[in-house]
């Protein structure tokens, strides 16, 4: 009976070890999960202010090209693009 006790025991015991080994190896998988997510989440942050900031960009562009078009001392006859196939190439014409 009381070797029947102890090698339950001892199965407990290894039961118990097995546990904690593998409540360990979840809480340092689960903290590099986090890890990855905070780090992936901070990367869609930055992606999304550059892609504003892009915008922004590409908005005041748009604006400043459009004033210059429309300025009265534009001519818009001084810079034409030919198109060859798929290549635009700009070519200087005085008109």
């Amino acid at each position: 009976l009381q070797a029947k006790s102890r090698a339950q025991k001892k199965l407990a015991d290894e039961a118990e070890l097995l546990a904690n080994a593998n409540l360990m190896k979840y809480r340092q998988l689960n903290a590099a999960l986090e890890s990855v997510e905070h780090r992936a989440s901070n990367a869609e942050n930055g992606l999304q202010r550059i892609r504003s900031k892009q915008r922004i960009v590409d908005t005041t562009t748009t604006k400043t090209l459009n004033q210059i078009k429309n300025s009265p001392s534009f001519d818009n006859h001084s810079v034409l693009f030919a198109a060859e196939g798929d290549e635009e190439k700009p070519s200087l014409h005085n008109f």
